[in-house]
């Protein structure tokens, strides 16, 4: 970008030349038979401009006659068929990663800084502590600009520490999701429903959104978690069980299952990412590994497009209901007390594993 075009070459102009050393100049297409868009123009504009030429590339150029971008085919496809895709101000795809919050793990901050990450995630299995606390000072500090999630969080007082230190959303969530056995092993936790609303009521006085992460095992749940102040959901064992997840199907008693392995089960535990998460200690570590989660079957639910496109209905269908148009109503309607609750049992359905095969 930013050098003068003289033409364009594509797959199609290369795919059938046998000799590799026929000169650039022999296959490309002149910039005087190349259409191509001026500055200023809108992506509209140049979109339809594509569509009517009926090519795969529009070229846009300056004043100058030097490129300054492409508009593809293949990219217009792709917002036809994924219209919701999250995408920055240059349409491109927001990436978050995921950090362990240790002092080591700076550079790994600073490389994905550099490779233009948009999100950094601290991976934690609880927050509010000292670690993630410095860690986050230190990220904040180096990178302002730079959106960090922190989390678990379950109770206002662990979000306080937190925003206070520059939190820019939370993951609320502790011993609630379908494979975790936090609440088992060190019965710590807090039933989801109480963890989210009372976080995200404190966090939204500071206009921190707040993230529902465990628990949400179809529409109806992450409907409820919306309803209770969250801003989004995180899906695990949701998700798992699509094609595009990793892992091997299987088949048993004449049903299709993938395995699924919660973050903290002793199966991922190898992993050095979760021997810093889930660790209780430092050179010896790996002796001392106490598991949050475990391992199970899970149903195969198809591809990911068409799941997310039911769940998607689904939580519509619960806005029309509620009489909302989008979750800013909906957090309106909650603390401005015209949502009305009906409570049952605290944590019976919350902190027990389901939606899986043992």
């Amino acid at each position: 970008m930013g050098n003068r075009f003289l033409g364009i070459v594509t797959s199609r102009d290369i795919d059938f030349v046998e000799n590799r050393k026929t000169k650039l100049s022999d296959v490309m297409t002149p910039k005087a038979k190349v259409l191509f868009g001026t500055e200023p123009i809108s992506l509209g504009e140049s979109q339809q401009k594509l569509i009517a030429s009926k090519k795969g590339k529009l070229p846009i150029l300056n004043e100058g006659g030097e490129l300054v971008a492409v508009v593809s085919r293949g990219d217009l496809k792709k917002s036809k068929n994924f219209p919701l895709a999250s995408k920055d101000a240059n349409r491109q795809l927001l990436v978050a990663a995921a950090v362990v919050p240790k002092p080591s793990e700076m550079e790994r901050v600073r490389l994905l800084v550099e490779a233009g990450v948009d999100v950094i995630v601290l991976d934690a299995q609880s927050g509010g502590t000292s670690a993630q606390v410095d860690f986050l000072k230190k990220v904040k500090h180096a990178y302002p600009g730079l959106d960090v999630i922190c989390g678990n969080v379950v109770t206002p007082r662990q979000a306080k520490v937190l925003i206070d230190a520059g939190a820019d959303a939370l993951r609320v969530g502790m011993g609630c999701s379908s494979l975790n056995s936090a609440h088992e092993v060190g019965v710590i936790g807090r039933p989801q429903g109480s963890a989210v609303y009372h976080v995200a009521r404190y966090a939204a006085s500071f206009g921190v959104p707040v993230i529902a992460d465990g628990g949400i095992n179809g529409s109806s749940a992450a409907s409820m978690a919306l309803t209770l102040g969250a801003s989004t959901v995180m899906c695990g064992s949701l998700m798992a069980g699509t094609t595009e997840s990793p892992g091997d199907a299987f088949f048993h008693d004449c049903m299709r299952l993938k395995l699924y392995r919660g973050s903290g089960s002793l199966e991922v535990m190898p992993s050095q990412i979760e021997k810093a998460k889930y660790s209780q200690g430092g050179e010896n570590a790996e002796i001392k590994r106490v598991p949050g989660g475990t391992a199970c079957a899970v149903v195969d639910r198809g591809p990911v497009k068409a799941l997310l496109a039911s769940l998607l209905e689904g939580v519509k269908r619960d806005f029309r209901r509620l009489g909302v148009s989008n979750v800013r109503e909906l957090h309106e309607d909650l603390y401005g007390s015209k949502t009305r609750f009906h409570v049952r049992s605290a944590g019976a359905y919350g902190a027990a594993h389901h939606g899986s095969l043992a």
